[in-house]
């Protein structure tokens, strides 16, 4: 479904969007636009969370908000733990000013951009298995879609026995899951341990 669409389906039905950007500097192609660019946003809550990309367990992120929402969140906050490390966000306002956010993005974007295209290739070389999949044209995980008939937490296990570790696709569904799904994520493996891990994986669809 196309933003557009969500967006549409918002307006008609007067739900908000809440919009999680936390790797959207990750990106192969062209920058990817947000809710935000629509011109009348005023049902979108926008994250942006910096720990993914700048820092794991850094904790800082910003929110765009709606004008009904400002007071009910910032209590919301305040309860929640009062404030965020002002020293954290110092540090990271000097990490801004100083030029070197958009260095980091890109030197991550060329570090995974290479990991991203392995794994194009493996999943390309691996169709024979009856997987499908769309390729992502940012982030950090692929999402595939298994052969009719394939469970996903038997692939999960048999996957484990190997010792390689895959996100079964039925926990991140809120209501009615579908067991026909696997989440590979490629940012914690160097490219070797990709071409491993896949090798591998096919071998378990393959089994």
């Amino acid at each position: 479904m196309t933003k557009e669409k969500i967006m549409e389906l918002s307006e008609r039905y007067g739900f908000f969007i809440v919009e999680d950007d936390f790797t959207g500097d990750i990106y192969y192609r062209e920058r990817p636009s947000t809710f935000l660019h629509f011109d009348h946003p005023d049902n979108v809550i926008f994250i942006k969370s910096f720990s993914k990309v700048f820092m794991p367990g850094l904790r800082l992120a910003f929110m765009t908000l709606p004008g009904m929402l400002i007071d009910p969140i910032q209590t919301a906050k305040y309860t929640s733990d009062i404030a965020t490390s002002g020293f954290f966000q110092k540090a990271f306002q000097l990490f801004l000013d100083k030029g070197m956010w958009d260095k980091h993005t890109k030197m991550l974007r060329e570090v995974y951009g290479k990991r991203h295209e392995l794994m194009v290739q493996c999943l390309s070389s691996m169709k024979d298995t009856g997987i499908t999949y769309d390729v992502p044209s940012g982030g950090l995980n692929f999402w595939i879609t298994l052969p009719e008939g394939v469970n996903d937490r038997q692939i999960y296990d048999a996957a484990f026995k190997e010792k390689i570790i895959v996100a079964p696709g039925s926990p991140f569904y809120m209501n009615s899951p579908e067991h026909d799904h696997l989440r590979l994520g490629f940012s914690s493996a160097d490219e070797d341990k990709i071409k491993r891990g896949m090798d591998l994986l096919e071998k378990v669809l393959n089994s």
